[in-house]
C-alpha cells in the first residue's frame, strides 16, 4: 500500500513538472531590438515543392514576423527565435537578396522593386511577386525589422558626389543600347519626384537623366524611363547616389570642367 501511494505522488509530481514546463517553455519575450522568427514544427500543410517559407500556416519557417513584446506558444508546435534588427549606418546602404521568391526573368541580373515596406514584410513581397536573388532596391540608413531566415542583408559604403564632381552611372543589368550608340537617348520625359531614384527596370550602359531641387528641398528627377542608368549633373546634390545598388549600375566620379567663354 505504502508503495503503490508513492507511486502515485511520484507520477503527480513528475506530471506537474511537467505541466509547469510547458506553460513556462511556450513564454518567449522579443525585446525592442530583436525581431522574432517563427517557425511551426507540426499540425499545417506541407510546403510546396522548392518553397522553403510559410505564408499561409504551412509548416516550416513563417513569413511574418513577431514585434516587441512577450507571447506564448505551444511549445512542440512552435518556435521562435530571436534575431537582431537590421541597422544600416549614416553613409551606407543595405544591398537586399531574397532568399525566396519566383526566379529572376531570363537575362537579368536583379530582381524588381515590390511594394514591402523596404523588405519588413516578406509576406507581402512574395505575395506580390517578389523574385528570389539580388533585389534592385537598398535599404537606405535606418533600422529595419527584416527577417532575416527570408533576406540576406549586405551592408556597404555609399557612394558620395561632392559639390565639384559629377557622378556618371553605368548600368550592369537591363536591355542594352541602340546599336551604335554608348550614351542611351531619352525616351519621352516623365516627371516625378523621388528622394532616390529607384526604378524597377532599366538599361545597360550611360544615359542621361537631369536632377535639380525643389521647392520643398525633395530632389526631383526626370528620368528618361523606369531606373535608367544616368549621369549626373554638376548641380547634382551630394548623396543622391546613396541608394543605387553596386550591383546595378558602377558609378564614377570626376571633376567638373569649366568651359571657356
Amino acid at each position: 500500500m505504502v508503495l503503490f501511494e508513492f507511486f502515485v505522488w511520484s507520477v503527480t509530481i513528475i506530471a506537474a513538472l511537467f505541466v509547469i514546463w510547458f506553460f513556462l517553455a511556450g513564454f518567449k519575450l522579443v525585446r525592442d531590438d530583436d525581431v522574432g522568427i517563427v517557425t511551426k514544427n507540426m499540425f499545417g500543410a506541407t510546403l510546396p515543392q522548392g518553397q522553403i517559407i510559410a505564408t499561409k500556416g504551412e509548416v516550416g519557417v513563417q513569413a511574418d514576423i513577431l514585434m516587441p513584446g512577450l507571447y506564448w506558444r505551444i511549445p512542440i508546435i512552435w518556435k521562435i527565435e530571436r534575431g537582431p534588427v537590421t541597422k544600416i549606418k549614416p553613409g551606407s546602404l543595405g544591398v537586399v537578396e531574397s532568399i525566396e521568391g519566383r526566379p529572376i526573368p531570363t537575362g537579368r541580373l536583379l530582381a524588381d522593386e515590390v511594394p514591402c515596406n523596404s523588405f519588413q514584410d516578406a509576406k507581402a513581397f512574395l505575395e506580390n511577386g517578389g523574385c528570389k536573388g539580388p533585389q534592385v532596391d537598398t535599404l537606405r540608413p535606418g533600422t529595419y525589422r527584416v527577417n532575416t531566415k527570408v533576406f540576406r542583408i549586405q551592408e556597404v559604403p555609399a557612394t558620395e558626389v561632392g559639390r565639384e564632381q559629377v557622378g556618371v552611372a553605368i548600368g550592369l543589368t537591363g536591355s542594352p543600347c541602340p546599336a551604335g550608340t554608348t550614351l542611351h537617348p531619352n525616351p519621352p520625359v516623365t516627371t516625378s519626384t523621388s528622394r532616390t531614384g529607384r526604378r524597377s527596370s532599366g538599361t545597360r550602359g550611360s544615359a542621361a537623366r537631369s536632377w535639380r531641387r525643389s521647392s520643398r528641398g525633395s530632389i526631383t528627377s526626370t528620368p528618361s524611363s523606369s531606373m535608367w542608368p544616368c549621369r549626373m549633373s554638376p548641380s547634382c546634390p551630394r548623396g543622391t547616389l546613396r541608394s543605387l545598388s553596386p550591383a546595378w549600375a558602377r558609378i564614377s566620379k570626376s571633376h567638373r570642367k569649366k568651359l571657356l567663354p
